[in-house]
């Protein structure tokens, strides 16, 4: 059973020619096609602009095979193809350095040779694998992704700087983003004046959590102040009262006991005044009292609320073209 071979250049009109033990099969411009029996071939691509390449290439029964020559770098390529699951990685080849060559899918031409292919997904703990790349091969990876085991959270709130605890410890301020162990936190927003936030959150693995805040104000205190302290006069205004309506009490007492007091004394009607403005003192004084009290339990405003969303995978990574210039950042969040 015969072979196809294809050989694609640029520039185009490249000669190639084929030999098989020193003996010319087959030769012309390219792009080039040529049917082959099974065996090993030299592969030879001459263009007056630029210098020669060459390679050999063993061609299998039934294959078909596409070779692709950059001239000017005198490179042979050949194509790798890398999918994963769940798909949207980054792909690295040889580094980091130059950047992602694109995200899975992803199918591109590489030079041949071996190649360290890196796939990164925000969420996901890298993966790596070694490839050959043959000429006219194409080499496909399948790969699996498995999680981190951390999560994410994501706190936003309608007041910039407010502060986020997390199982009772500071954490930060809005907005905020911190990675936990997976799993039920105690999540809580505060800031002054304002009512404070509390959420069970549960951590989901490699994944982000996004927590929106909405602060609401603390009721003022002002009334239930004011109330108290004009209810503390009264009481003590009771207190002063009292205390001169007993020393008259007892002056009247000592004159009676010795027989001196008269009884339509004015001090007796003025001591009796004393007690009843003691009375009315504090009974004005109480009734405050139960006022401030109601005051300062009373809470008119709606507390402050939140909302737990849907854990979510998140991505953020830029991917550079290999083969042309541009570059593209996407994210998802």
């Amino acid at each position: 059973m015969k072979s196809l071979i294809s050989v694609q250049t640029e520039p185009a009109g490249a000669i190639v020619t084929l030999r098989r033990a020193g003996q010319v099969v087959a030769t012309g411009p390219s792009p080039f096609a040529q049917t082959l029996d099974e065996g090993e071939y030299a592969l030879s691509i001459e263009h007056p602009d630029y210098r020669t390449v060459g390679e050999r290439v063993r061609v299998h029964a039934g294959k078909v095979y596409v070779v692709i020559v950059e001239m000017s770098q005198g490179h042979f390529l050949g194509y790798l193809s890398v999918v994963s699951d769940p798909p949207g990685a980054s792909v690295f080849i040889d580094g980091r350095e130059e950047g992602a060559a694109g995200q899975t899918p992803f199918r591109s031409v590489l030079d041949t040779g071996s190649h360290h292919v890196i796939l990164e997904r925000p969420g996901f703990a890298p993966a790596e694998r070694d490839v050959e790349i043959a000429v006219g091969a194409e080499v496909s990876l399948r790969v699996p992704l498995a999680r981190v085991d951390f999560g994410r959270l994501r706190v936003i709130a309608n007041l910039a700087q407010a502060r986020v605890f997390v199982d009772g410890e500071s954490v930060g301020a809005v907005p905020y983003e911190g990675q936990l162990t997976p799993g039920a936190h105690e999540v809580e927003v505060e800031a002054d004046g304002m009512k404070t936030f509390s959420e069970s959150v549960t951590i989901a693995r490699g994944q982000l959590t996004p927590v929106r805040v909405r602060l609401r104000p603390r009721p003022s205190r002002r009334t239930a102040w004011t109330t108290l302290i004009f209810g503390l006069g009264s009481a003590g205004a009771g207190l002063y009262l009292g205390m001169r309506g007993r020393d008259i009490r007892d002056r009247l007492r000592s004159e009676r006991d010795a027989g001196t007091l008269a009884s339509d004394d004015p001090r007796i009607l003025r001591g009796r005044l004393f007690y009843y403005g003691a009375d009315a003192a504090y009974g004005f004084g109480a009734l405050l009292g139960v006022f401030s009290l109601y005051y300062f339990l009373r809470d008119p405003l709606p507390d402050s609320e939140g909302s737990v969303l849907e854990p979510r995978d998140w991505a953020l990574a830029p991917s550079f073209d290999r083969h042309g210039a541009g570059a593209t950042l996407t994210g998802r969040f």
